[in-house]
């Protein structure tokens, strides 16, 4: 399977991106991922069918029964390993806790995706009955009960396509579950979020370094799959990206972690600096560049903004006038419109 199988794609409404998930997971941490879909794999509850997968459906009854009758299953299928698939071959030795080989991987892969593509085409078939469901108008004549049953049909299709995703979810978020991933989320608010998103990442550092927490549970940044960040929470992830980039990413939990390596000085020279340039508008304070750059950009923005609303507060002054003149202005102008036109009419009737 190419690798444009497991690029970002975009989630169909209502339903998980397993796609990019998987993904990522596949190129993150690829043995973890083979382990949490052999896992899955072997439930009893997913025995498969067809010819091609005797092997494996045999395996699987018998671990209904036993993990000794799995094991005797499974050793058998790989004495006889003429014409075993390599989806069989991998559970057999994922029971047997055998190395796998490229190829059994690669089937792994190969059934992960068409678990994927199958929950897809169920979020494809479950768009179409509820695009189905809103087409529904009762045509002109059309008897009320008749409209009634083809709405009840339609709704009944909606239901069994919600139906036909779940159960097609329902391996891939078991593997998902398997996968016990980690993910840290940092909100926005400037820097003061950024101070107190900086607090929070060096005490979950030094909460990971303790050894009681390394006993019962991995490291908490050490296993981190995810970093979702905004605005000001941005600020200080992108900084700890960078940090990591130029350096390695356990070694900067650890330098979160600890204090610095000279007693005058209370943190790493990472974050020192960070601190020291948190005004990071004007990193240069006095007649600077950097000053006359903020202050054309406050400049600049107060003059779009006064654009805006000079304007709309002088129109709210002039208001009140505008009214006057409507209604007063133009009646006093116009109060002997009406005996003229009688004068007019008159002299007319005269001739």
């Amino acid at each position: 399977m190419t690798s444009d199988t497991w690029t970002t794609y975009p989630a169909l409404p209502h339903a998980l991106p397993f796609r990019t998930i998987f993904g990522e997971y596949r190129a993150r941490r690829p043995d973890d991922l083979a382990d949490a879909v052999l896992k899955v794999i072997r439930r009893p509850e997913r025995i498969p069918e067809g010819p091609e997968y005797a092997g494996l459906a045999e395996i699987l009854k018998s671990a209904r029964s036993s993990e000794h009758l799995a094991e005797a299953a499974a050793k058998s299928i790989l004495k006889s390993k003429h014409g075993t698939e390599e989806l069989t071959t991998a559970v057999a030795k994922h029971i047997l806790k055998l190395e796998l080989t490229p190829q059994n991987v690669e089937s792994v892969w190969t059934r992960l995706d068409a678990d994927i593509t199958k929950s897809e085409q169920a979020y494809q078939e479950l768009g179409s009955a509820k695009e189905h469901l809103q087409d529904q108008r009762q045509t002109r004549g059309e008897p009320s009960e008749e409209f009634k049953k083809r709405l009840v049909e339609a709704y009944e299709r909606m239901l069994l396509a919600e139906i036909i995703c779940q159960i097609y979810d329902w391996p891939l978020k078991s593997i998902l579950h398997a996968m016990e991933g980690t993910s840290l989320c940092l909100s926005g608010g400037g820097i003061r979020s950024a101070s107190f998103s900086l607090g929070i990442l060096e005490g979950l550092a030094r909460f990971s370094r303790r050894v009681g927490c390394a006993e019962t549970q991995r490291p908490l940044l050490d296993a981190l799959d995810y970093l979702s960040t905004v605005s000001g929470g941005g600020y200080i992830g992108s900084w700890l990206m960078a940090w990591s980039q130029r350096s390695d990413y356990h070694q900067v939990i650890d330098q979160l972690a600890t204090a610095a390596p000279t007693s005058g000085d209370p943190e790493p020279q990472p974050i020192r600096h960070l601190r020291e340039y948190t005004s990071y508008l004007t990193p240069r304070y006095g007649f600077t560049l950097d000053t006359l750059t903020l202050l054309s950009i406050v400049m600049r923005n107060m003059i779009l903004n006064w654009m805006i609303l000079v304007p709309l507060v002088m129109a709210l002054f002039c208001l009140p006038e505008f009214l006057y003149e409507v209604s007063y202005g133009w009646a006093s102008a116009h109060r002997y419109a009406g005996e003229t036109w009688l004068d007019v009419v008159g002299s007319l009737a005269q001739q």
